[in-house]
């Protein structure tokens, strides 16, 4: 149910969760919904579904389950794993190494290399 009082309408509930229910379901966007309705807010379908304690999913996310055939195997997940731990490790050697080459360069030739953190920026 529509009441117009002079250029705002007001809606009844249950058409606001009409709306919002054609949003989520991917039938209309909000944009569209806006236009069809004849809403006039550019944010009101939104604050409507916060007003019902709606979450709107996030934007560009696409929610997928895989099949039964699509599932990880565990014994693949595993091998994931492992390969992954190499990668950390091999990561943390690396930045091991860079510390120690830091230390030696600054040693060697009394330079300061590393920043303080309690530095503070000056002011123009």
């Amino acid at each position: 149910m529509r009441i117009k009082t002079g250029s705002r309408i007001y809606r009844s509930d249950s058409e606001k969760l009409r709306i919002i229910q054609e949003v989520l379901s991917g039938k209309l966007s909000k944009d569209a919904a806006q236009r069809k309705y004849g809403i006039k807010g550019h944010s009101a379908i939104t604050n409507w579904m916060r007003s019902f304690g709606i979450r709107e999913p996030l934007k560009g996310s696409v929610y997928m389950s895989k099949s039964n055939k699509e599932q990880e195997n565990p014994e693949d997940l595993t091998a994931r794993i492992k390969e992954l731990e190499e990668a950390l490790k091999l990561a943390e050697l690396k930045s091991e190494a860079y510390s120690k080459m830091i230390d030696i360069a600054e040693e060697k030739f009394s330079l300061k290399i590393r920043k303080k953190l309690s530095t503070k920026q000056s002011k123009p």
